[in-house]
């Protein structure tokens, strides 16, 4: 029928005929303006400017398989009872038969079938049998069972079925979406100027995407003695103009100790260490009677004032139950948020070299910021509907992320253009995003992203030599030695390869001659070749358990690091020149990976390889295997499921090009 899906094969692979996506739509806006001032005076070269940036994103989408189903359940919900009370003698049947209508109930009624019936022309109130998936859109008719059973067909309106025929209730579906919709109304329709913030908790309207992104920034460049300067600072301010949870453990207000005098007319001793906005919890929401612990933003005690690290151990056979100002709330409402606080960035730039006859020393403090780009959105619906939404709930008081990166080195000339090249690098990461699960969030846990308020930190020792000819032709070469240091803590944020050695050689013939046939010189004048090489050391594995079938857990870590990546590859340039056309040409050939090296971004943990997680060879589920209802067919769809190319780099690349420079 409408709306249904077939059922997968063995659970792996969907059946020809599934929906896979949903129906959908967006809009982005964008408002930008700039300004740059630059002023030289004597050797200085002053810079100033500002940047102003207005976004307004809106989407829409619809879930097909449940506007379907949800349309058939909706109709004729409120007809499923009999009128046991009115029971009909069927006058015409030769024995005595009793039979009842449907019973009618208003209040079951749903708003889709309301309006539904007035479409169609029946009353509201009736007892017809509508059968939806009856609807013809190319007769336009549909059909249905009268109060008596007859069936009864009937020509309708083009376009029967719309979306502004269901409630916006309806349509949100408890969390479980059948629209779900940003700056648009529930019928699709784009909502005209800004929204209340608050709005959903009165007619379920969400706004669109609102943030704004105001920087300024002003510098100098110039030279001091024998010391190139060049110092800036920039501002960054970012707003993202939308409502936020005051608490993110809580969707309901709770009293803090300073609220908290006494608890079921008993006076209440807080431990002195306890802070006064500090959140009280208790052993049951609805009858507290005493107090099991407390709660400053992320850190948890227990009723001693002790600091613990699961705040599991807090309940007391209710779930973990903050003291609520109102122990009768069963919704959320607007009174447990704020507005977003603009975050300001300071971010310096600074520049230093010194020249020397033997080389250069130099030191560069770079910083940015970058705004949230995912899961960042004010999204009431995700907070009323906490028990039902999937997946990652958006986070609207993400912060902007701030780098940092320190570098000095030294540059030393070993042998008129043979350089070397020794760099430490120092990078700081602020409040970079990782996803959560808020255990003791009330009322129930759920999984968000969040920002680190530690700094991420990595060290990196970088050591380069290079060459290049002092002419057009001749060669060039490089190489260089990147070792990366990173905390096992950071690293569960930011796993990257600790050591990178790339390594290039080229010859370049440019106007060359050499002694031999015209032919040969014509080949090989203005001619290139360059060979270059990358090796990355492979990553740590994460131990999470990565098989199909769900009940494949515990995985042997017998693999600590995918396999290192070696990547070769070469560029063969020739260029042509066109004097009485002013043009020259080049073509080239690039081969990327030339010798079709295999390199794995992971490997299983377990088996070492890519494409076996080692459940299809475990004695302990050859049973499961073998009651499926073709062993071999699973064995084989279930291979072919981990054939997995994200696991694997590019394959060899063969380009060809035509560069063409008036």
């Amino acid at each position: 029928m409408n709306g249904d899906n077939p059922d997968k094969i063995y659970g792996l692979w969907n059946s020809q005929g599934t929906i896979g996506k949903n129906y959908g739509y967006s809009e982005k806006e964008k408002y930008r303006g700039t300004f740059q001032v630059n002023v030289d005076y004597k050797s200085h070269h002053f810079f100033a400017g500002a940047e102003y940036l207005n976004k307004v994103e809106r989407a829409f989408t619809i879930n097909p398989v449940n506007l379907w189903n949800k349309m058939r359940g909706f109709t004729n919900f409120h007809l499923k009872e009999l009128d046991m009370e009115n029971p009909q003698l069927d006058q015409l049947a030769s024995d005595n038969i009793i039979y009842y209508y449907r019973k009618y109930d208003e209040v079951a009624q749903f708003d889709f079938d309301n309006n539904l019936r007035q479409k169609l022309g029946l009353p509201v109130d009736g007892l017809d049998f509508i059968l939806t998936d009856s609807y013809d859109m190319i007769s336009n008719t549909i059909d249905y069972y009268d109060k008596n059973g007859e069936m009864q067909s009937m020509i309708v309106p083009e376009n029967l079925f719309t979306l502004d025929m269901f409630s916006p209730t309806e349509l949100l579906n408890d969390g479980n979406y059948i629209v779900n919709a940003q700056g648009y109304d529930y019928s699709g329709n784009k909502l005209k100027g800004k929204q209340s913030e608050n709005g959903f908790f009165d007619n379920y309207l969400v706004d669109a995407y609102r943030p704004t992104y105001f920087s300024v920034y002003l510098g100098d460049n110039f030279k001091w003695e024998k010391l190139d300067i060049s110092l800036g600072l920039r501002i960054d301010n970012f707003n993202a103009n939308q409502p936020v949870l005051k608490d993110p453990f809580l969707l309901y207000p709770a009293r803090t100790v300073d609220e908290t005098s006494n608890l079921s007319g008993d006076p209440v001793n807080h431990p002195g260490n306890m802070g006064s906005d500090y959140v009280v919890y208790v052993d049951n929401v609805a009858s507290p009677t005493f107090i099991t612990g407390y709660r400053n933003e992320y850190t948890w005690y227990d009723a001693d004032g002790v600091e613990i690290q699961d705040p599991t151990v807090l309940d007391a056979g209710s779930g973990i139950s903050p003291l609520l100002q109102d122990p009768q709330q069963v919704s959320v409402n607007s009174k447990v948020f704020e507005d977003y606080k603009a975050i300001t960035s300071f971010l310096p730039q600074i520049n230093l070299n010194r020249q020397t006859k033997y080389g250069d020393i130099y030191f560069n403090l770079n910083s940015y910021s970058q705004n949230p780009v995912a899961y960042h959105t004010f999204r009431p619906d995700q907070y009323y509907f906490i028990f039902n939404v999937p997946g990652v709930v958006d986070n609207p008081s993400l912060k902007p992320i701030k780098i940092y990166k320190a570098n000095i080195g030294i540059r030393p000339r070993i042998y008129k253009t043979l350089f070397a090249d020794v760099s430490y690098l120092h990078v700081f990461i602020k409040n970079y995003n990782y996803m959560e699960t808020l255990i003791g969030a009330y009322p129930r846990d759920y999984v968000t992203i969040l920002n680190n308020e530690e700094l991420i930190q990595t060290k990196n020792f970088t050591v380069s030599i290079n060459y290049f000819s002092p002419k057009s032709s001749g060669i060039a070469a490089g190489s260089s030695l990147t070792k990366t240091f990173i905390s096992d803590e950071d690293r569960a944020f930011m796993n990257i390869s600790d050591v990178v050695w790339n390594t290039h050689i080229t010859y370049q013939t440019g106007r060359f001659v050499f002694s031999g046939s015209k032919a040969l010189r014509a080949i090989f004048k203005n001619s290139g070749i360059g060979l270059y090489h990358q090796h990355r050391a492979g990553m740590k594995l994460s131990n999470a358990s990565v098989f199909l079938n769900s009940t494949m857990t515990n995985q042997t870590m017998n693999y600590s690091y995918s396999p290192d990546i070696d990547l070769v590859n070469i560029r063969i340039e020739k260029g042509f020149s066109l004097p009485r056309s002013g043009m020259t040409v080049s073509v080239y050939l690039r081969i990327e990976n030339l010798f079709n090296k295999q390199n794995l971004f992971y490997i299983n943990p377990e088996t070492g390889i890519p494409d076996d997680d080692g459940y299809l060879s475990s004695p302990q589920w050859q049973n499961n295997i073998n009651s499926t209802t073709n062993p071999d067919t699973y064995r084989m769809l279930y291979q072919y499921k981990l054939m997995n190319p994200d696991y694997y780099d590019t394959p060899r690349i063969i380009r060809a090009g035509l560069i063409v420079k008036m």
